[in-house]
């Protein structure tokens, strides 16, 4: 099987749009003043207005051999988009977000971090 083909089935299992969608909910979940606060940390706090661009960096299956709580799939995805490549290194408007979801593609965890860090 070809790359292309397993990169297909990945975005017919896991689409673009449906990621977007269940990140959207998590980061505009309490809707205050035209957006909501995101946190990476305990007194880490960020607000990201409402309606800004998601760009989804990696979309990932994993085969795993033991159980792990971080599911099937992983997505990083910058909130504001893309501002700069720079020395091979992404940075977001905002910041990234890490999505693991379950094998029957239901989000488990969305976790928030500045910078790219896989």
């Amino acid at each position: 099987m070809s790359t292309s083909r397993l990169c297909s089935l990945l975005d017919e299992t896991l689409p673009d749009k449906q990621i977007i969608k269940d990140l959207s909910e998590r980061v505009w979940q309490n809707k205050k003043l035209g957006g909501d606060y995101v946190s990476w940390g305990r007194e880490e706090y960020m607000f990201i207005p409402e309606n800004v661009p998601i760009d989804i960096v990696t979309k990932a299956f994993y085969k795993e051999y033991y159980e792990n709580k971080f599911g099937t799939y992983k997505v990083m995805a910058a909130i504001g988009g893309i501002t700069r490549l720079q020395h091979g290194t992404l940075e977001p408007g905002y910041c990234i977000a890490k999505l693991y979801y379950s094998d029957d593609c239901q989000v488990m965890e969305v976790l928030f971090q500045q910078t790219m860090r896989y």
